[in-house]
């Protein structure tokens, strides 16, 4: 299926693309064959890059936007996508369906599709007996999410493709993963004969699976502790020691995990969550996980220590993983980690944006067929390089060999021969790329962009962002309030779109202090809050439907869209749009505390966001005042990797002010920063004002300015705390008090 193929694309660019040229897959029926020379019209109309160089069939997935699905498209499978009526004539006919889910840049996707998919025999097996459907994992992550649940609960573990037969209702008589070909075909010559004799029996374990999943999403269980400490202390427990991150015979890039650490840095004395962190960044580091020749970060490492990826790179890692390392950043101020932000973004603009502003979706495993084909080297195109410089470090893979770096701190040689070996990739066949513009991943690079740009004087990555933001907002249509996933026609529309764009363009709020932004989000969130959310429950997508609306609460390889929301209701409130989301959303916080507090190490995003909302934000723009003002830090100084001098520079809206250091006056309260004893303390210049409640002039700080900290050298990094009490000529707001990892 993927041995891309110039066959159709010589036909193509001949102009001899005819009904002969195209076989139909066997068993249409006599309106499917009345269609098959307008999918043939179809070929002539797209842009294929591949097709099939042997016998050339064509299905219904012709017409499709998907570049998955237009890889099965000249399959003698008679494909269908999801669609309703598709599932309607399975009902109206008793029929049962084939569910293949998967992706386009997934290895083992490609290697059933050439063993089995491509087989003409398998083929006549799945036409004759059922209606096939194909679905994109990307582009109905609700469908994907569902069924990939209930092959967790059979097998204790899920991955792509997800091979399932269902009946018309959607109940799975058979789920599995990945199926040989003759394993495969022996399935489902039994399931089309039990499901003529004896259907109920069949249907009897997939109504176990859905009743199981139905029980686990009801909210049971002890309220969560916000003992922060002893919540530390069971995520401790599965803690990988050795390696870093959580305990698991593949890696993948935990953002969750570092972020919740980060969380807890800011908030609690917990040096075993700062150990814990720096571990897990060692890991993701400094060997294969990073590609260290072009830059990104693969899905997943195959084993434990981080050491032989699995080749895809998808674009919500690289977006994640740039936030969860400049969120660290702000923490500590590692020098480490400036270079890899500064990489990732660099490969984000590079290899995933696409010139009609957005991000492609993924990038492939393999290339002719070969896992890592494209990343590996030969020994012999490594001889050619030779000496090869100390600074590499080699780790076999299938019969050729993975670079890494040892050090960021590369010298001329390294550079030299890194050059070099990009070269040599660069000359081989490009990568397959998909290049589906999913909003909701594009708001998470916008949220990655903005933030990484903050930390350097190079302005393109918010630029970038801003061209990207304004991208995706024509994909609302603000009379109907809906957000389209992408630019292809779905039946669904999804929570992760509205909030990961909504917190995109909070992100570029904060960066320029536009209100277009700010308005945006709050429309995407109110949206949100409409469509998704109900008094005690929320649903990933709309419409809502038994099962497929199920919300995604555990953490995955994709933030859990119910966090964000959570994160971003708490960011509108501190802005001064919305009230307090704890009164707003009291029932559905108390059900899914309920739930994080059960299984802690997999609710980690869960877990940070309901801190947030209960207990503030730690994020690096902090707003107060109902939000007329808000400060942020920046370390100026930085020596051995600590931070030495700490700007926290501070905004009020205008006819807005905090009292100075000195306020003139006892009942009111000073804008001094709490410190340990031996370090300084810089305070900006007061202003004298009258103000209409009191008589005497009073000393205050109003507009922009800036409070220096500086770091005694002998002293180690310590919470510093910085009380607010926000005035205007008539009212003084409730004072608050922010905390400060410095």
């Amino acid at each position: 299926m993927m041995q891309w193929l110039l066959r159709l694309i010589f036909m193509l660019a001949a102009g001899s693309v005819t009904a002969q040229s195209f076989t139909a897959p066997p068993f249409l029926t006599q309106d499917e064959q009345e269609l098959f020379p307008k999918w043939i019209e179809q070929v002539t109309q797209s842009k294929l890059k591949f097709a099939k160089a042997n016998k050339l069939y064509l299905n219904e997935l012709i017409a499709s936007r998907s570049p998955y699905l237009l890889q099965h498209a000249f399959q003698p499978v008679n494909w269908k996508p999801w669609r309703e009526d598709v599932l309607a004539k399975a009902k109206r006919d008793n029929q049962l369906i084939f569910l293949s889910i998967g992706y386009s840049t997934c290895h083992w996707c490609h290697v059933m599709a050439r063993e089995s998919f491509d087989d003409e025999a398998i083929a006549k097996i799945i036409n004759e007996n059922f209606i096939a459907i194909k679905v994109d994992r990307e582009e109905l992550p609700n469908v994907d999410f569902y069924y990939k649940s209930l092959l967790e609960i059979a097998q204790g573990s899920a991955g792509w493709p997800i091979t399932v037969v269902i009946n018309a209702d959607g109940i799975p008589v058979f789920i599995d993963s990945y199926v040989k070909k003759d394993k495969l075909a022996k399935a489902l010559t039994g399931l089309d004969k039990l499901w003529q004799s004896n259907p109920s029996y069949l249907l009897s374990t997939g109504q176990m699976l859905v009743a199981a999943l139905e029980n686990e999403t009801l909210p049971q269980g002890q309220p969560m502790d916000w003992n922060i400490p002893e919540v530390f202390s069971q995520v401790a427990r599965h803690l990988d020691k050795q390696h870093g991150g959580l305990t698991a015979a593949v890696k993948f890039p935990n953002d969750a995990l570092l972020n919740f650490l980060t969380d807890i840095q800011y908030r609690a004395e917990v040096p075993q969550a700062t150990e814990a962190a720096a571990k897990l960044v060692d890991g993701m580091l400094e060997h294969g996980l990073r590609d260290h020749i072009e830059g990104g970060f693969h899905r997943y490492t195959v084993d434990n220590a981080w050491q032989v990826p699995h080749f895809e790179k998808m674009l919500y890692n690289q977006s994640q993983i740039i936030i969860a390392l400049e969120r660290l950043y702000q923490l500590q101020y590692e020098a480490k980690l400036l270079p890899v932000i500064d990489e990732t973004v660099t490969h984000l603009l590079t290899q995933f944006a696409r010139q009609d502003m957005g991000f492609a979706a993924a990038f492939d495993a393999e290339l002719n067929g070969v896992e890592g084909g494209y990343h590996l080297f030969t020994e012999q195109e490594i001889k050619s390089l030779a000496p090869l410089p100390n600074g590499f470090q080699r780790t076999p893979v299938n019969g050729r060999i993975l670079l890494t770096l040892a050090s960021d701190n590369v010298d001329q040689d390294t550079q030299t021969t890194l050059k070099q070996l990009r070269k040599i990739r660069r000359d081989r066949a490009p990568l397959h790329r998909d290049d589906k513009l999913l909003t909701g991943w594009n708001g998470a690079a916008i949220s990655a962009l903005a933030r990484a740009g903050a930390l350097s004087d190079n302005d393109q990555p918010l630029r970038y962002a801003l061209t990207v933001g304004e991208a995706m907002w024509h994909r609302f249509d603000s009379r109907e309030q809906t957000l389209a996933r992408s630019n292809a026609a779905l039946e669904f529309i999804y929570l992760e779109d509205y909030v990961l764009l909504a917190q995109g363009y909070l992100d570029l709020f904060d960066h320029t202090q536009n209100t277009i932004w700010l308005e945006r989000a709050t429309l995407l969130f109110q949206a949100a809050d409409k469509f998704f959310i109900s008094e005690s429950k929320v649903f990933d997508s709309y419409p809502l439907k038994d099962g497929l609306s199920t919300a995604r609460l555990h953490d995955d390889e994709i933030t859990p869209p119910v966090a964000v929301f959570l994160k971003v209701a708490e960011g509108l409130h501190r802005r001064g749009v919305i009230k307090s989301p704890k009164s707003r959303y009291a029932k559905l916080l108390e059900n899914l505390s309920l739930r994080a507090a059960r299984q802690p190490q997999s609710h980690l995003t869960l877990l940070t966001a309901l801190w947030q909302v209960e207990l503030g934000t730690t994020d690096h723009y902090r707003y107060f005042a109902q939000g007329k003002g808000y400060f942020y830090t920046h370390c100026q100084k930085v020596v051995a990797e600590q931070c030495r001098e700490l700007k926290v520079t501070v905004n009020l809206a205008s006819g807005w002010h905090i009292n100075s250091n000195t306020p003139r006056h006892d009942y009111l309260i000073p804008t001094a920063v709490a410190v340990p004893a031996g370090y300084q303390i810089e305070y900006p210049p007061a202003q004298l004002v009258q103000l209409g409640f009191e008589p005497q002039p009073l000393s205050v700080f109003e507009g922009r300015f800036a409070i220096v900290i500086k770091r005694p050298e002998v002293a180690a990094s310590t919470r510093i705390e910085l009380p607010l009490q926000a005035c205007s000529d008539r009212v003084c707001l409730q004072p608050e008090r922010f905390k400060l990892s410095f």
